[in-house]
């Protein structure tokens, strides 16, 4: 399984902007969705409907470390949405696997 990228990379969204410089010019909006389903395959198909950002919510729901690095590689590989995840603690353990 490929490695998730890393998210610095120029992830591209329809318009030719990308996420980060959607967020620094503030003047087009960044939509995207959260994905609490512990399922790559649900994370593969919402990250192929348009929005420019996916949230894996990982404090609300009931997900491990490996299934989390298959939804953040599931959203990367659409090549235009960013993949985002929400850590349940701020532990250096879990800033470290997201």
């Amino acid at each position: 399984m490929p490695s998730p990228q890393p998210l610095s990379h120029d992830i591209v969204s329809g318009t030719g902007s990308t996420l980060r410089q959607k967020l620094q010019n503030g003047r087009e909006a960044a939509y995207g969705i959260v994905l609490s389903i512990p399922s790559p395959i649900t994370a593969r198909i919402a990250a192929r409907l348009g929005f420019d950002w996916a949230c894996i919510d990982m404090e609300h729901s009931p997900q491990s470390a490996s299934i989390m690095a298959e939804m953040v590689e599931a959203v990367s590989s659409s090549g235009t949405c960013a993949p985002l995840v929400r850590v349940p603690s701020h532990s250096s353990e879990w800033i470290k696997w997201a």
